[in-house]
């Protein structure tokens, strides 16, 4: 599972260019007044990927970042057993978030053969141009997707196009969850020398959804040697999910 953390990551930066393709099918649909087959289906898979980012999204704020924030210090066996209670259910979002990023490609690579959509895109919205041939590029079955380092150099290039990402958390608050975090981070180093006692049916559950999201992760296939700092095009509510599930592994 060592390629788990950073496709989680990296499906989770698609967010902006991905809202920003549905809202240009959308207007591009509703000025030529058409019906295209193609569109609607990649309009469907945009709409899929956003449902689950936004669902994933709220169950972060309203229930992973609670049970962080009431860790102040290093945390008891309840505290723990109610973080890892909540947090094995998080690895079950990033499944559906996976799942539905790896049919956006396929769709990508039929809307990239029409001419007019591409056409105007290529005229009014080029960020938009190239990250649909870059998205059709990915695809090379279904169920599989390859990711060079051409969406990395799309993210760099056309970072200033993205939506701004507002963090929804008070300045004093980031500070108390980075806090938090390295308050369990500090229990699960001293668990290794000593017994938690925690859940273990919550434990099993944690495992179990972990070693699934590692069986999706691997349908899609990260070929890139470099390193990126994905954090810029990450929203804020993914960063708090995607560290507490690093740590707790």
């Amino acid at each position: 599972m060592s390629d788990t953390s950073p496709i989680s990551s990296l499906v989770s930066s698609f967010f902006g260019p991905i809202i920003q393709l549905r809202d240009e099918i959308r207007k591009y649909k509703r000025k030529k007044e058409i019906n295209n087959f193609f569109l609607n289906a990649l309009e469907d898979e945009t709409k899929t990927y956003i449902d689950a980012f936004e669902e994933m999204s709220k169950y972060g704020n309203e229930q992973v970042k609670p049970a962080l924030l009431a860790i102040k210090t290093i945390p008891t066996r309840n505290q723990m057993n109610n973080l890892m209670a909540v947090v094995s259910k998080v690895p079950t979002f990033y499944i559906k978030l996976i799942a539905a990023f790896i049919d956006i490609p396929k769709a990508c690579s039929e809307v990239s053969k029409l001419e007019g959509f591409m056409g105007a895109l290529k005229e009014n919205n080029l960020a938009q141009f190239d990250f649909i041939k870059i998205m059709a590029a990915m695809y090379i079955s279904e169920n599989k997707v390859l990711v060079d380092g051409t969406i990395f150099r799309y993210f760099k290039t056309y970072r200033n196009n993205f939506p701004q990402f507002k963090d929804e958390e008070m300045p004093n608050e980031v500070e108390d969850i980075k806090k938090s975090i390295k308050h369990v981070k500090k229990w699960v180093e001293n668990a290794r020398t000593r017994n938690p006692r925690l859940s273990r049916g919550i434990c099993r559950t944690f495992v179990k959804n972990m070693k699934l999201l590692g069986e999706t992760s691997i349908k899609i296939e990260l070929k890139y040697l470099g390193t990126v700092d994905l954090q810029e095009v990450t929203p804020p509510s993914m960063s708090t999910l995607l560290s507490i599930i690093e740590d707790l592994r």
